[in-house]
Parts: structure tokens; C-alpha cells; sequence
């Protein structure tokens, strides 16, 4: 379980803290995950993106780590990665909100019917441009019956210890590692090698990759972003860590102006008042 914890020092309002599982060994239909967590403010659940109807929207007291909450998913699952989001908010609107941001996950639990024999890889390795003293891992995800066993080639040979379903490179040199890598993945029902990927080294520094998000509100009302959302859509090619540090003020949009602003850990979008209610809609990058 790799748990992702987006925290801006404290400051209120809403946070994403991600966690993601790999679903290798079992079917996604008939699968059960159940978890337990306490959470410092209104908590909502998603499961690949897509709400759950699970929420602890009105604690009966406030305090960080004082308010458990468990829960029970058996849908929604796929085959591959699955991400397990936790949105916690403290804004000061969220009923009995306290100070903090805090979430701890005290267990997440699965379960599912095994895959019939067989094996597949479902997500092959992919080339990587990283610059020199960056930190680059390659992946792989295979399904099919466990044990699954992994053996990584690089240059067409064979690389010692590589035997896991990442390949990590920290850091990343001029020479001392190879340039093309394959990973071959074996079970009780044979083996399959994966398609070549190859490790670009480059002097600068690689920028960000950001995703757009959209946001639908109503003239009238602010657009709300939290920032942690803007993390939890971003990565860096060099893996370095991200922080957030300046926005744009002024919206793009030419038919609907707005002022932006950042209130704690959340940007703000005024627009100018539209004659009657309707949706718009504001991409963020």
C-alpha cells in the first residue's frame, strides 16, 4: 500500500491524502476491501476517482485523530493499479472542524477470488527522460495467479537483485546504469518479457507534468481548488518533490473574468456576477 499524504503545514481546508493498490493476483469483481482510519475533520471517500457514497460528513467532536471511521468497498475495482482517495475537510465551514489536517490509516484490508491460470502483462515498462542526479523507476504490472517472479535485463543482460516489480535508479548518472530495459515475468503458468524501455539522460532539469481540472459551479459562487488537489494531479519526470509556490491572479477566461486568490490551502475564483444561475465551467492546469 503506498500512502500518498498531501499536507500543507496545517493550514484549513480540504486535503486529499492517496492511497494505491495493485490488483495483480485477483479479479476486480467479487473483490472486498474494508479499512479503518481516523480523520481530523468531515471525511469522503473515493475509489478510483469516483465517489463511494461513503462519508463522515458531521463528527460529533472535533481533534485530530479523534474521530474513527471504518468502512467496507466490494465494487469499483479494476484490474491494475487502483487509487483509494481520503478527502478530509477542515475548512471552516465543515461542522466541528478542527485546526489540523491530520489522517492516520490504522488498516486497509483486501481480499478477492484468484485469476484463472494463465499470465499477462497489462501495463508495459515506459522510456524515461530523466536528468542526471534525478531519480527514475520503471514498472511493470503483470496479471496471473501468484507467485508472480520478475527478473529486469538491462542491455540484454540479466541485473543483479532486479527482481521486484519496480526498478529504481536513485541517482541517476551519465553511465552507470543501462540505457534499455525489459523485465521478464514468470508464474506457474510460464513467462512473458516485456516490450523495451529506455532511460534518456538529460543535463536539465524536465518540468512538470499537470493534468487539467475541471470545476462546475454557479454565477455567483466562488470556484474552490484545493491545492492538494493540484498536487495529487501533478508529477515530476526527475521525481523531485513538488511544492506549490506562485498562481496567476487574473483568470484566462475572456467570457467569464474572475480574480484569483489563495485562502489557506485552497485558490479562490471570483468571477464577475452572470445574469441568472447557470453551470460554467474553469479548467486548471
Amino acid at each position: 500500500m503506498d500512502l500518498t499524504i498531501a499536507a500543507l503545514g496545517g493550514a484549513r481546508g480540504v486535503y486529499t491524502y492517496r492511497a494505491k493498490f495493485l490488483l495483480d493476483s485477483t479479479q476486480p469483481e467479487g473483490s472486498t476491501l474494508t479499512a479503518s482510519v481516523l480523520s481530523g475533520g468531515s471525511l469522503t471517500v473515493l475509489l478510483n476517482g469516483q465517489p463511494t457514497g461513503l462519508a463522515n460528513l458531521a463528527p460529533a467532536f472535533p481533534g485530530p485523530h479523534r474521530i474513527a471511521f471504518s468502512f467496507t468497498l466490494t465494487n469499483g475495482f479494476v484490474a491494475g493499479v487502483n487509487t483509494l482517495d481520503f478527502v478530509v475537510d477542515n475548512s471552516t465551514t465543515a461542522p466541528n472542524s478542527p485546526g489540523g489536517n491530520a489522517l492516520r490509516v490504522m488498516s486497509i484490508r483486501g481480499i478477492g477470488p484468484a485469476l484463472p491460470a494463465g499470465l499477462s502483462i497489462a501495463r508495459q515498462p515506459q522510456t524515461h527522460t530523466v536528468r542526471v542526479g534525478g531519480r527514475v523507476t520503471f514498472d511493470v504490472i503483470a496479471l496471473g495467479r501468484p507467485p508472480l517472479r520478475y527478473q529486469w535485463i538491462g542491455d540484454d543482460v540479466e541485473i543483479l537483485d532486479a527482481t521486484n516489480r519496480t526498478l529504481t535508479y536513485n541517482p541517476v548518472t551519465d553511465f552507470d546504469q543501462p540505457v534499455t530495459f525489459k523485465v521478464v515475468v514468470s508464474n506457474d503458468s510460464g513467462s512473458q518479457i516485456s516490450e523495451p524501455a529506455d532511460l534518456i539522460v538529460v543535463g536539465d532539469n524536465q518540468p512538470i507534468v499537470a493534468t487539467n481540472i475541471t470545476l462546475t459551479g454557479f454565477s455567483g459562487t466562488p470556484l474552490r481548488l484545493p491545492l492538494s488537489q493540484l498536487a495529487q494531479n501533478a508529477s515530476d519526470p526527475d521525481g523531485d518533490s513538488i511544492l506549490f509556490s506562485s498562481f496567476d491572479p487574473t483568470g484566462m477566461n475572456a467570457v467569464s473574468p474572475g480574480q484569483i486568490t489563495q485562502e489557506a490551502a485552497t485558490l479562490v475564483c471570483e468571477r464577475q456576477q452572470l445574469r441568472g444561475r447557470r453551470p460554467v465551467q474553469r479548467r486548471s492546469g
